[in-house]
């Protein structure tokens, strides 16, 4: 996780079917252990704002692990509610919210659903992102395994 290379590895669990607990049991872990509010508050050298970045999106419960592909795949939100409001000139302003219904234990994601329909997949799309609505997960304090 220190290094920008490595970054990604905890996301890696989720292309494989039935292991996107590990995802999000590992970047919630990273989370709690190596980000702080303090001076030593990043596990590594921010590279300008690479290790924020991550931390951005893997607070949102999502994060594009392979960025040429176009895909994001879920993770372990922390916010109950995030919207991202999406440029205008671009995408008619539109925006993009992520809701989790979770209690203070639960790390899991349980069940997804994009615009009221279940996601078959532990990811969404960057496509599906731009088209706005929301993404809601519902977490869980043990994995669906």
């Amino acid at each position: 996780m220190w290094n920008e290379p490595d970054i990604a590895f905890p996301y890696l669990f989720t292309y494989f079917d039935g292991e996107a607990w590990r995802t999000q049991k590992e970047v919630r872990a990273i989370m709690d252990l190596h980000f702080t509010a303090g001076p030593a508050g990043l596990p590594g050298n921010d590279d300008t704002g690479t290790l924020s970045a991550w931390y951005v999106f893997s607070a949102m419960g999502f994060y594009p692990d392979n960025p040429v592909s176009l895909r994001y795949s879920l993770g372990s939100p922390v916010f109950d509610a995030v919207t991202v409001r999406l440029h205008p000139a671009y995408h008619g302003g539109k925006s993009f919210s992520v809701r989790s219904v979770q209690g203070p234990r639960d790390i899991y994601v349980g069940s997804a659903q994009l615009q009221g329909r279940d996601l078959p997949d532990a990811w969404i799309t960057h496509e599906e992102i731009v088209s706005g609505g929301e993404l809601v997960l519902e977490m869980s304090a043990e994995p669906d395994i």
